[in-house]
Order: C-alpha cells, then sequence, then structure tokens
C-alpha cells in the first residue's frame, strides 16, 4: 500500500496495519530555539526532514522532570513547530529549561483512544527518536511577567529618576 492510500485510508477511519519497520527511517536532528525577543514565552523547534516518515511526535518534558507529554503530532514533512511553554508567565512561570525529543513515524495512528498517560510511549513504539535536547527560554521574569530584555532600558532610567528623587528628598531633609 502506497503513501497516499494509507493516508487516505487512515482520513475515513479504517484500522490499519503498516509493514514499515520503524527502526528503518532515519533519525532526525533536532534543534531548539529560543526567539531573541518574545520574553520567554514559546521555544522554537526546527529538524531535518526523514525521508518515508509519515508525521512527526513532538515531545516536552521540563529540564528537571521525567514527565515527558505528547505537544502535537505533525503530517510528514514538517521541518519544525513553535512551542508557546507558558501563556501566563504570572499564574504558570515558565521551567528554566525544557527538553525536546522529535520521533519520526513509521505509521499515523490514532491516538485519542490512548490514555493520555500511555501517548508518550505509543508514540516512541512506531518510529525513530531524535536525541534529546534542551532549550532554554528567553528573557529574565519580574513578578508582573515583564521582560528585563524588553523592557530592560526603560526599567533602569525609571529606577534611576527613583533614585534621584529619593536623594533629593534625603538633602532636603538633612538641610532643615
Amino acid at each position: 500500500m502506497n503513501r497516499l492510500a494509507t493516508l487516505l485510508t487512515l482520513a475515513v477511519g479504517l484500522a490499519v496495519t503498516l509493514p514499515v519497520d520503524a527502526l528503518a527511517l532515519a533519525v532526525p536532528e533536532l534543534t531548539v530555539t529560543a526567539p531573541a525577543d518574545n520574553s520567554g514565552l514559546n521555544l522554537d523547534l526546527s529538524w531535518t526532514d526523514v525521508a518515508d516518515e509519515f508525521g512527526y511526535g513532538v515531545l516536552r518534558a521540563p529540564s528537571d522532570s521525567e514527565e515527558w507529554q505528547l505537544i502535537k503530532v505533525l503530517p510528514a514533512d514538517s521541518t519544525g513547530l513553535s512551542d508557546k511553554v507558558t501563556t501566563d508567565v504570572w499564574l504558570e512561570p515558565p521551567a528554566k529549561a525544557y527538553r525536546y525529543q522529535v520521533v519520526a513515524l513509521a505509521s499515523l495512528r490514532d491516538l485519542s483512544d490512548v490514555p493520555e498517560a500511555e501517548q508518550v510511549a505509543a508514540i516512541r513504539s512506531n518510529g525513530q527518536a531524535s536525541v534529546v535536547v534542551t532549550g532554554e527560554p528567553n528573557g529574565a521574569f519580574l513578578r508582573t511577567g515583564v521582560s528585563t530584555k524588553r523592557y530592560g532600558p526603560l526599567l533602569m532610567i525609571l529606577i534611576i529618576a527613583a533614585m534621584g528623587l529619593m536623594m533629593q528628598r534625603f538633602a532636603a531633609d538633612v538641610r532643615a
């Protein structure tokens, strides 16, 4: 069965067992980068496209945890993903670093019937996994979620101005 027939069969919901050997797939080469000015909210993943894959499973774990989670299953020929590690730095501050792994899938499988706790194992058993790569979100966060990388110069001006006002008040008090 060729790839197009397999994808069409999967699209209409028929169960298909594919004779593809997962170990015959090449290992994707993964890189993780933090965009220069995104306040640390997301990390960009990119990887080499692997021949004859049916898609990719993208896995993530905080650097201090072994709890991997499936972020997304992407179609064949995908070579990247922007992972939003948090949407609210106040309520859900991002981890210091995240580990990622991309799995080139030897077949597509509907994971809706697989419990969330078993999805990572199901993805890993269905293809070739990349080496685990760690990425660190950009920006130092203040408690308000403002990135000092983006607003650093403005914050510095405000701090210097506040110190100047305090010194003037102190000098006035000393003279009195």
